[in-house]
This record gives C-alpha cells, sequence and structure tokens, in this order.
C-alpha cells in the first residue's frame, strides 16, 4: 500500500511537467495517444488510446498499469480490453511512365506492384473486418470493401501508366474516402500510397493535401516506385516528409526487391485499447481526461488531454401517489382495544429521477416523518419503505419527506408532504362504559326483569288466594256505589309532521331500513352523539358529539360537516368545509353511519291504538 501511494504520489508530480510540457508526439517512438471518450454512462467513463513502444504497438499491458487523469487527479482503472475492430485501407495509384518501366522479362513496375497487393489481399482471413478500397487518378474503382472483393476489382484495373502524368488526383481521391465515417468508429485509416517522384504542379500542391492527411489523422505508408536516381529528388523528400509528418513509412521499390507488405503496420493499426473507470466528479463545467502508462521497463507514458462538457446534478426523489389522508380505528371484533388500531403501517414508494440525464446507483434513501428518521434502506429496493402507524392513538397532521444519497455522495430531499392521521377513538366515559358492558347490563337487566316478573306474579297468586277465601259475612250497611272510569280506553301516537325530504338508512350493499327514516323538518337539523347539542342522536363511535348539519335552503338541502373527527362523506368524497348541495339518491356517511338522501315524501298519521283495560 505504501510503495502504491509513493508511485501516484511520483505520478502526480510527473503529470503536472508532462502535461505542461509541449511535445511532438508523431515523431516519438513511445506515445500513448487518445483516440476517443465517451462519459454517455457517466459516472463510468471510457477511453480508448494507442500505446507504443521501441517495438511498435503495445499489444500487452495490465490494469494496474493504467491510470485515468481526470481534471489532473489520477483515477484506478476498472477495466481494459484490447480490442480488434479492424483497418481501414485506402490504397492509391498515382500513375505515371516511370511505373511502366518493363524488366528483361518484360514484366512492368506496375505488374510487380500489383501483384504484391494481390498476394498480400489473398492472405487476409475470409472473416477479415477489414475494409478496403482502390482509388485512381480517375476516382475510386472499389470502396470499403472486404479484401476479396477488392481483388476483384484489382484484377479488373488496367490503367495505362505510359501515357499517364504523375498528379496528386489520386491521393486526393483517397483521403476523401479516407474521411467517410467507418461502421465501428473505432476503426482506423491508412492510406497507402503508390507514386513515383513528383515534380512541376504536383510538387506545388502536395504541401495542401498533406496538411488535409494531418488534419484527419491519416497515418501514410508510401511505396516509392521509380529509379534510384530520384531518390534524393526534392519531389521524393516532400514524399519521405509526409509519411515521416502523419506517422507512416516511406518504402522504395528498385528492379532487383519487390516490395515487402507492410502487414507489420497494418496489424498494429488493427487494435485499440480500451479503459473504463468510474469518476469522481460531482460539478458540472467542463472537465479534463487523458491517461498514463507504465511500460513494463518501469518508464511512464502521458497521452494528450481532451476536454468535454458534462452536466452533473443530484438526484431527484418523487412521492408516487402518497396518502393525503389515513383514517386508523379498531377492527369490529376489538372495538374498544385502543391497541387494535388499523391500519398499523403505511407503505410509501418514490420514483428517484436524474435530471443530468445519467442514471447512476443509489447508496442510501431515507424516509423523514416531522423530520426524524422513520424508516432508512441501505441496499434495494430504495424506493420503497413502510411507515409504522402504531405510535399514532390521536388525530394530527405529519410531514413527510425522503432522501436519496446516489454514488458520487450527492443528494437531495423530496418536497415536504403532508398527511393526516385521523385517529377514531372509542367511546369513553359513561356512554363508553355502558357500550363497552352492554352484554353484561343486558343480561343483568334481563335477569332482574325475570326476578321482578317472579316476584310481581307470586304477589299476585298470594292476593288471588286471599280474595277466593271464605270471609264473614259483612254487617248490613248502605250500598257504596263505585264511580266509573271517565278515561278513554285508548291512547293515540302523536302523528309526525310532514317533510319535504328525508334520510333513509344506508348499508354497505345498498340495502335500506324502511323502519330508520329521519324526516328533515325545519331549517335545520343536526346530527351528532350529544342529546344536549344534536337533534338527530346517532350511536356509533364513529359520530363526534356535534357531527354534521342540514340546511333547507333556497336551491334545496345543503350538508355541512362541523369539524368532526371521521368526517361527512358524500358519494364517498368527503365534503368541503363551504357545505355541499344535496341530490335525491345521494349516499350520505357521518363516520361509518349510512344514510341515503330522498325528496318529497310524508309521514301518514298512524291509526290510534286501542289499548284493552278492566275496572279494577
Amino acid at each position: 500500500m505504501r510503495r502504491r501511494s509513493e508511485r501516484w504520489l511520483l505520478l502526480a508530480l510527473w503529470l503536472a511537467l508532462a502535461l505542461t510540457t509541449p511535445t511532438a508526439r508523431a515523431q516519438e517512438t513511445d506515445a500513448l495517444r487518445l483516440r476517443a471518450l465517451d462519459a454517455g454512462d457517466f459516472p463510468q467513463v471510457t477511453l480508448w488510446f494507442d500505446a507504443f513502444s521501441d517495438d511498435g504497438f503495445l499489444t500487452q499491458a495490465q490494469v494496474a498499469d493504467v491510470l485515468a487523469i481526470e481534471d489532473m487527479q489520477p483515477r484506478p482503472v476498472d477495466d481494459l480490453q484490447l480490442l480488434k475492430p479492424g483497418v481501414r485501407l485506402v490504397v492509391a495509384i498515382n500513375l505515371g511512365p516511370q511505373l511502366a518501366l518493363r524488366d528483361a522479362e518484360g514484366v512492368s513496375r506496375l505488374d510487380k506492384v500489383f501483384s504484391a497487393l494481390d498476394t498480400w489481399a489473398a492472405q487476409q482471413p475470409a472473416n477479415s473486418p477489414d475494409l478496403w478500397s482502390l482509388v485512381g487518378p480517375g476516382g475510386p474503382l472499389a470502396l470499403h470493401q472486404p479484401p476479396a472483393d477488392w481483388r476483384e476489382a484489382l484484377a479488373a484495373y488496367q490503367p495505362d501508366a505510359r501515357n499517364a502524368q504523375p498528379d496528386l488526383r489520386a491521393f486526393s481521391f483517397a483521403v476523401d474516402a479516407a474521411l467517410d465515417a467507418p461502421p465501428d468508429p473505432l476503426m482506423k485509416t491508412v492510406l497507402l500510397l503508390i507514386t513515383p517522384h513528383l515534380e512541376g504542379e504536383a510538387l506545388a500542391t502536395l504541401e495542401n493535401q498533406q496538411q488535409r492527411a494531418l488534419d484527419a489523422g491519416l497515418p501514410v505508408l508510401i511505396w516509392w516506385v521509380d529509379s534510384e536516381a530520384y531518390l534524393s529528388h526534392s519531389g521524393t523528400l516532400a514524399l519521405q516528409n509526409l509519411a515521416a509528418a502523419s506517422g507512416g513509412r516511406f518504402s522504395a521499390f528498385d528492379e532487383e526487391t519487390a516490395f515487402l507488405p507492410p502487414e507489420d503496420f497494418l496489424e498494429s493499426s488493427r487494435y485499440v485499447w480500451q479503459a473504463t473507470y468510474g469518476s469522481a466528479l460531482t460539478t458540472s463545467g467542463e472537465h479534463s481526461f487523458g491517461l498514463a502508462l507504465t511500460l513494463p521497463d518501469g518508464r511512464q507514458l502521458v497521452s494528450d488531454t481532451r476536454s468535454l462538457l458534462l452536466d452533473i446534478a443530484p438526484p431527484n426523489p418523487i412521492f408516487v401517489t402518497p396518502p393525503t389522508q389515513i383514517v386508523r380505528q379498531v377492527p369490529p371484533e376489538a372495538e374498544y382495544d385502543l391497541a387494535a388500531l388499523e391500519p398499523k403501517a403505511q407503505p410509501l414508494e418514490i420514483l428517484v429521477e436524474f435530471p443530468d440525464g445519467h442514471p447512476r446507483g443509489l447508496v442510501r434513501s431515507t424516509l423523514y416523518v416531522d423530520d426524524q428518521i422513520a424508516a432508512e434502506n441501505f441496499g434495494p429496493p430504495f424506493e420503497r419503505f413502510t411507515w409504522d402507524l402504531s405510535q399514532y392513538t390521536s388525530s394530527g397532521q405529519h410531514t413527510l419527506r425522503v432522501e436519496v444519497v446516489d454514488e458520487l455522495g450527492l443528494s437531495q430531499l423530496t418536497v415536504p408532504w403532508t398527511v393526516t392521521v385521523t385517529v377514531v377513538q372509542p367511546p369513553r366515559g359513561l356512554l363508553g362504559t355502558i357500550t363497552r358492558h352492554r352484554t353484561t347490563i343486558i343480561w343483568g337487566a334481563l335477569g332482574g326483569a325475570m326476578l321482578l316478573a317472579a316476584i310481581l306474579l307470586i304477589g299476585s297468586n298470594r292476593r288471588q288466594q286471599r280474595r277466593t277465601m271464605p270471609a264473614a259475612a259483612p254487617a248490613p250497611t248502605e250500598p257504596i256505589a263505585r264511580p266509573r272510569r271517565t278515561t278513554p280506553r285508548f291512547r293515540a301516537r302523536r302523528s309526525a309532521p310532514s317533510a319535504g325530504a328525508f334520510l333513509r338508512h344506508y348499508s354497505g350493499d345498498g340495502s335500506g331500513a324502511s323502519q330508520r327514516i329521519i324526516p328533515l323538518e325545519g331549517q335545520e337539523i343536526t346530527f351528532g352523539t350529544d342529546p344536549v347539542k344534536a337533534q338527530v342522536v346517532l350511536d356509533d363511535p364513529s359520530v363526534s358529539a356535534l357531527h354534521a348539519r342540514i340546511v333547507r335552503a333556497e336551491d334545496g338541502y345543503r350538508l355541512y360537516d362541523l369539524d368532526s373527527v371521521a368526517g361527512v362523506w358524500l358519494n364517498y368524497a368527503p365534503v368541503p368545509p363551504a357545505g355541499i348541495r344535496l341530490r335525491a339518491g345521494d349516499v350520505i356517511h357521518f363516520g361509518r353511519v349510512g344514510y341515503r338522501f330522498a325528496l318529497e315524501r310524508e309521514f301518514t298519521p298512524p291509526q290510534p291504538t286501542v289499548q284493552g283495560g278492566n275496572d279494577d
């Protein structure tokens, strides 16, 4: 660990010097060239590069040998691969009389060039990813074809070199073909120029064509086909300079030595290194990227740097359909057990967006309730929480927020969300005691009534026995007149006056009970459990002391919620504070007690009930 830290420190000092010192990398034997970079999967960044040592393209390297340089800070590489995407070869033939010269056997120099090219192409594997092009002074003869197809185009090309004058038309067409977008952006392009020495106008225009090749980063290989006397000619020296400046090679042809295909150069051009690492950037803006490579002999190479504009923003968590109200109440089987309030928990879910367009992993998500940690995730799923509600035994409002932290350490909170928790309390006090023990009270009252009936029956039997016992004859007296009963033998019930509307009891399955009807008489009628405050008493624990009222107005009947705990609901929707107009058929719930609103019903006064009686 200590040696690694010292290496990083020395490398950082060396980088500061290397990156601020201009170098001519085209002439260097050892070179590290950054070809491309991609931050589309940020924070993962991918770099592609070429590495050259004294022996040519470096094909052996380990992950530990490469470091990414991010804003002048070294970062370890997570993955390193040597790719072989293939190469695009563009062969340009600049014709001239020098190529038409024949040897003692009558074989022209151009025939020898074509034979060498054909042999070279025939040696390529059938599944080669290479794409070759053939260009003459008249334009392209084959563009970006597999070597096998390219051989057919070469065999069909029969130019007249004897009557041609060397110029740079073929070279210009070849640069145009090299600038075509490759099917794989990692493919390298190499231009092979077959030409004699240049003179006159061709030599004068070479500088412009050379600059085009350099701007495109195009290495130029040159097969020089001419007499040895022209090796020191200015037109030949200019071609040698073109090969050196572009990073290519210059090869001269003579009568005794045929061209050797530059397969070694092309083979190294077929490779490219790919390095991937995790970025530590946390701010938006323009950032620089580069690479450092340690060679097997301990020497270190540093690439050129490239700048990239990045937008980096913290993740944005959003609640997914959060509740606005939660009602906790005891189930019917445990109506008076406060510990049995339900629901006991509330599931919550969030959606995490990345405004910068770079989705990345999360390391933590936290649910805050009233600014206190209520739940926390340190592993997936980070988007789901369970809010424990068992601690809430009284009604109130609570504020929810969720914080998420991504792998870069960037964090953000959701906007506050308010939830009303309504707790329907079981009855308390005398009414609660009576209600909780109503079974015992009922059975006790029934037993007392039976006992009283038994006592009365026994007393009645005894009185009847005394009446039937013989008694002494009374003294003769005047007969006593018994006054007749003047009260009537029937008692009529008071009939209910007519009402313009009424409420009919409504059960959950839509059925009703005709005997449970509430006429809406007068201008206002109130509902609740307190007989002092409410005109209509509803005996249910979900109903408040003064729960709601219905007012008869000019436009009909309006329903109002009088700040009840369990709420007033019309057609299963809460009644707004300003009240709401009722229509025939509406379903009203006072807490859990349901009624259906109806119009134009009058009560018919019942007939008197005759009560039979005997004179005492």
